[in-house]
C-alpha cells in the first residue's frame, strides 16, 4: 500500500536520506534552497536550513555535520547553521550539482545537470569521472561493492560500472537497463538487501529492477513526478519516496535496505 505521510509546500523535494540516529527522513527542496527533516511517526516536517544556493544533494558527515553540494560549491554545514566552503567548481552560470551519493570510504560522488560526474575525497582535488552527462541522477553500489549504478535521466538509461573501492574509480561502462523506447526518465534510486534497485521515474512511478536488469515490480504513486527513494524506518524496511510536488510517500516492501555510508570530510 502506498501511504502519503506528508504533504508540504515543496517545489522539488529530492535526495532523501534516512538518519539512523534520529529516525528522521532528511531531504532537500532544490528550488526553494532549503533542507527539511520529517519524523514519520508524528508526521511533523521541519524546514531547518535555508541557503542562498540550490542544494542539489547532501550527505551526513562522520563528525555530525552535513556536506552540501549546492550549485557549484561544496559546503560543510555545522549544527549552529554556519558553513565552511570546501570546494568551488568553475561551472557556467546555469549549471549546478544535482544528485549525490557516498561510497564505503566516505568519498562523495556528485553529478550535475550537464557537466559530468565528479568525485570528491578529503584533502584531494576533485576528479572528473564522466565528462558531460544528460542530467546525472541516482547512484548506488551493489552489495558486493564492486559495481556502481548511475541514472542518466534524459538519456533514459541506468548505466553500470566496475567500481574500485581502493581508489574510488569507475570503469567499463555498460547499459544496465534502457528505457529509451518508452521514454521513461529514471531519477533517484537505492538498492535493497536482495541486490535489486528501486528507482523513482520522473514520469512513471517507482520500479524495482533485478540485478540482471529486469523490471520485476512497479508501484504507482498518486502524485506527479516522483524524484527519489530511500530505505528508512527503525529496521530500514520502509521505502520513502519524494516527489516534485512535495508529497512524501511510504511503502513497506518485503525486503529492506541498508544505511547510507557517512561522508568523511
Amino acid at each position: 500500500m502506498v501511504e502519503l505521510i506528508s504533504s508540504i509546500k515543496c517545489k522539488l523535494a529530492e535526495c532523501p536520506l534516512w538518519n539512523i540516529h534520529e529516525n528522521r527522513l532528511y531531504f532537500t527542496d532544490i528550488k526553494q534552497h532549503c533542507l527539511w527533516r520529517l519524523d514519520p511517526q508524528t508526521r511533523n516536517a521541519e524546514k531547518f536550513y535555508n541557503s542562498q544556493f540550490k542544494i542539489g544533494g547532501f550527505a551526513f558527515n562522520n563528525d555530525g555535520t552535513l556536506i552540501l553540494c549546492a550549485e557549484s560549491h561544496v559546503f560543510k554545514l555545522y549544527k549552529n547553521g554556519e558553513t565552511e566552503k570546501l570546494y568551488s567548481m568553475d561551472f557556467s552560470p546555469k549549471e549546478r550539482f544535482n544528485d549525490i551519493t557516498t561510497d564505503p570510504a566516505g568519498r562523495i560522488y556528485v553529478g550535475t545537470m550537464n557537466s559530468g560526474l565528479f568525485l570528491f575525497e578529503k584533502d584531494k582535488k576533485p576528479v572528473t569521472l564522466i565528462k558531460k552527462v544528460n542530467c546525472s541522477n541516482g547512484m548506488a553500489f551493489n552489495l558486493s561493492e564492486n559495481k556502481f549504478y548511475h541514472a542518466v535521466t534524459k538519456d533514459c538509461l541506468i548505466n553500470s560500472y566496475d567500481y574500485n573501492r581502493r581508489t574510488g574509480a569507475i570503469s567499463d561502462r555498460k547499459n544496465f537497463i534502457n528505457f529509451q523506447n518508452s521514454q521513461e526518465w529514471p531519477d533517484g534510486l537505492t538498492i535493497d538487501l536482495e541486490g535489486c534497485l528501486w528507482v523513482a521515474f520522473w514520469n512513471d512511478g517507482v520500479k524495482r529492477i533485478s540485478p540482471d536488469g529486469r523490471v520485476i515490480h512497479e508501484v504507482e504513486i498518486p502524485m506527479k513526478n516522483p524524484t527519489s527513494v530511500i530505505f528508512g524506518g527503525k529496521k530500514l524496511d520502509e521505502l520513502f519516496i519524494t516527489t516534485a510536488s512535495g508529497g512524501i510517500f511510504r511503502i513497506k516492501p518485503e525486503t529492506g535496505g541498508q544505511a547510507e555510508w557517512p561522508a568523511k570530510f
